[in-house]
């Protein structure tokens, strides 16, 4: 067993004590040894554990709204329990950037590094560059720090980086689970439904990654109500957004129960069938969603479609 330091000064102070004070010895010695005891049971403070570093890929390849060039990235994230230290190891910024810009660029104008939809970011850098064959521009490692300041991180906090260059910018989400974030929400606790559903904020309109979500959402709902839940809210956002796309003639996108999941998408159905009554996607696909539990209402509303779409003669 280690000795406990404060249990040895507490009796050195009992017997300095006697000779300062030329009380009888035994007297203080007790009185230190008493103290050593209380003190020496407790525990000795410890280290705060920090968690292990997170090591990420990103690439910002996948943003449709971007496609002039790219930027792929390697690194890692640690967490001290004051900041965030991002530590960049490679980049590469790739489909022919100096015909994009004109020119080779020099350096990046800047760099920063955020908790994506917080307002918590980094330092802004400047980074030289260097040309490498293929006319790929290489940055430098790089290190960027977000202090916390006492933030407690959510476990659908991500990183996203911002990289000016020349007249535009690169945006690079990093979708990876942050160092000492909680875990994922129980019942879903997947990675990837945290990461499509936070790619999801960046290209809300992309219809084909929110129909795979609904239908992972679909194939977990019989394990909790937590993925029923999360679905549901899918399906509104379609209802309210989308309600012309093909996909939603699809058991995924339907409620088969009665309740309130069914009866707030169905008068979600309603406001969109008034603001599109000459659009015959739109009421074909409401007619779907009425069909088990209110068939007569279903048939109405096919059958206002199909005289949408019959030439008049």
């Amino acid at each position: 067993m280690g000795t406990n330091p404060l249990r040895n000064a507490s009796l050195e102070l009992g017997a300095s004590l006697a000779l300062a004070a030329r009380v009888p010895g035994r007297i203080v010695f007790k009185y230190g040894l008493v103290c050593a005891l209380l003190i020496g049971a407790l525990p000795l403070p410890r280290a705060r554990a920090q968690p292990p570093p997170v090591s990420f890929t990103a690439s910002n390849a996948d943003f449709s709204y971007w496609n002039s060039i790219r930027g792929d990235f390697q690194g890692r994230i640690e967490n001290n329990g004051d900041a965030l230290r991002i530590i960049v190891s490679s980049c590469v910024i790739s489909n022919n950037p100096t015909k994009y810009y004109g020119h080779a660029p020099a350096e990046i104008g800047g760099i920063s590094a955020a908790i994506w939809d917080q307002k918590l970011s980094s330092e802004n850098h400047t980074i030289p560059l260097t040309v490498q064959p293929g006319e790929k521009l290489a940055i430098e490692p790089f290190e960027l720090t977000i202090r916390l300041d006492g933030f407690a991180l959510r476990a659908e906090d991500s990183i996203a980086f911002h990289i000016q260059l020349g007249r535009g910018f690169l945006p690079v989400h990093v979708f990876v689970h942050l160092p000492g974030a909680p875990p994922f929400p129980p019942g879903l606790g997947l990675e990837w439904a945290w990461q499509t559903e936070t790619e999801l904020q960046w290209r809300p309109d992309n219809v084909g990654l929110r129909s795979e979500l609904i239908h992972k959402y679909f194939r977990l709902a019989s394990q909790g109500p937590d993925a029923e839940r999360a679905r549901v809210a899918q399906v509104y956002w379609m209802v309210s957004n989308q309600p012309e796309a093909d996909v939603m003639e699809d058991p995924a996108f339907a409620v088969s129960q009665p309740g309130k999941d069914y009866d707030e998408l169905a008068r979600a159905w309603l406001v969109e069938v008034d603001l599109h009554a000459t659009t015959a996607q739109v009421l074909a696909n409401a007619a779907y969603f009425f069909s088990a539990l209110e068939p007569q209402r279903s048939l109405e509303l096919l059958a206002r479609a199909q005289a949408l779409e019959t030439p008049e003669k």
